[in-house]
């Protein structure tokens, strides 16, 4: 039996030439990281300009809505439902939107008036950002 001596240590490993990074993948990994954060810079903007437009967008489906439900509870000859276009007497509302309505008479059937409410946000004349579609029928006799 042999005896190996206790005061042996194991030899530490050795460094060579390929230990580490070189300058050169340091730039490359750089660069590559550098072109990941201004991909996302770009598209935060894009991105809170999206979540402006539909909050714009659901704040003017609720002026519509309201306005709908205004309207269906209007007595059916009252002047807001005669035939033609009527504009809300609050206009701008909220400073930026324009809330409009055309009533047409005897559509889609005789005794109903089918009213398309508007709403349009800078100016009147703008494309709508919501359109509200009502019927509402002649009751009683």
């Amino acid at each position: 039996m042999t005896q190996t001596s206790m005061n042996t240590r194991p030899s530490a490993p050795r460094r060579t030439a390929s230990a580490g990074f070189s300058l050169i993948e340091v730039l490359i990994a750089m660069v590559v990281f550098a072109i990941g954060v201004l991909s996302l810079a770009i598209c935060i903007p894009l991105g809170t300009h999206k979540i402006d437009t539909a909050g714009n967008q659901t704040h003017a489906s609720e002026l519509a809505a309201q306005r709908a439900e205004a309207l269906l509870i209007t007595p059916y000859g009252d002047n807001d439902l005669t035939a033609g276009v009527h504009t809300d007497a609050n206009n701008p509302v909220d400073g930026q939107y324009f809330v409009d309505w055309t009533v047409t008479d005897d559509a889609p059937v005789t005794a109903c008036k089918r009213v398309v409410v508007q709403v349009s946000r800078g100016s009147a004349s703008n494309t709508p950002d919501a359109q509200v579609v009502i019927v509402t029928p002649e009751s009683g006799g």
